[in-house]
């Protein structure tokens, strides 16, 4: 599991690697545990959303620097913008 602390979205994966996250669907217990025990408005993304492929519409309302990190890095889906490394 991985967590973006600002924003607290979980996503779960199956591989842990900074560019290369293979993103896999929460157990019903583990999403059951993680709005119980930590926080009941926190947010779980699946592998679905994760891997949507991102247009330049999608990212107004972020920052210059934001965006240029995105093109730098190449980032093409939401996952790997969401949960990356260059932060």
């Amino acid at each position: 599991m991985i967590v973006n602390s600002t924003y607290l979205i979980f996503a779960c994966v199956e591989k842990n690697r900074c560019f290369d996250l293979k993103f896999i669907d929460f157990p019903i217990e583990l999403i059951s545990q993680l709005k119980a025990e930590v926080n009941s408005s926190l947010i779980l993304l699946n592998p679905k959303e994760l891997n949507k492929k991102v247009n330049i519409s999608d990212l107004e309302l972020l920052g210059e620097s934001e965006i240029k990190q995105i093109n730098y890095w190449k980032s093409k889906i939401l996952g790997e913008i969401v949960f990356n490394c260059f932060d």
